[in-house]
């Protein structure tokens, strides 16, 4: 569904699913200052216990063991001195997580935790592997117990400002309950007609 919904709705022309980066690619960032960036992330969310890493594991290990659920790029041509050139208009990575029973990581505080960290993740991922400070985060769950949509909701707002006031244009957004229905699962539904791939 979100493969879809970026490829199509979002005009993403590469959309790749369980995303994950390869030891072997070079990284934009410098891992030490990925660390540095991390250090100044647990200490704005220190009241949160952002516990990323064990005392085995650096933090640019953990950013190269993480998984985007679902990545889209968004490519465009610009012209410059006369020629076309391609290039990045927009990325897109997708956290997606259904729970039958709604969405629960363990109470609601471990929950919205988990999530940040989530956010956080995925952030510094494209951030180290693509040498981005703007990209569209987004956090989908279809089903959310509607007395914790608000706090759970809170959460992109939280990193948002936390990743601004580190520099970053990075978005983050939180689709559950009715804004999944209305912006992620009607948007697809509408355009099937539209699309000929059998295997959507």
């Amino acid at each position: 569904l979100i493969a879809s919904w970026l490829n199509h709705n979002y005009s993403c022309q590469i959309v790749h699913q369980n995303w994950k980066a390869s030891a072997k690619w070079d990284q934009c960032i410098e891992k030490s200052k990925i660390e540095k960036l991390l250090k100044e992330i647990k200490k704005k969310f220190s009241e949160l216990d952002l516990d990323f890493t064990t005392k085995k594991m650096k933090s640019s290990q953990m950013i190269q063991q993480g998984e985007i659920d679902c990545l889209g790029i968004c490519l465009k041509i610009s012209d410059f001195n006369d020629e076309s050139l391609l290039m990045v208009d927009k990325i897109y990575a997708v956290e997606v997580a259904f729970h039958e029973d709604g969405l629960n990581y363990g109470g609601i505080e471990e929950t919205c935790k988990r999530i940040r960290k989530k956010y956080i993740r995925m952030a510094l991922t494209i951030y180290q592997y693509f040498g981005v400070k703007e990209a569209v985060i987004i956090f989908a769950s279809p089903k959310t117990l509607q007395s914790h949509v608000e706090l759970i909701k809170q959460t992109a707002v939280d990193v948002t400002v936390l990743f601004k006031e580190l520099g970053f244009n990075f978005e983050f957004k939180l689709y559950c309950n009715e804004d999944f229905e209305n912006n992620i699962f009607k948007p697809v539904c509408n355009i099937l007609d539209e699309v000929s791939d059998t295997s959507e």
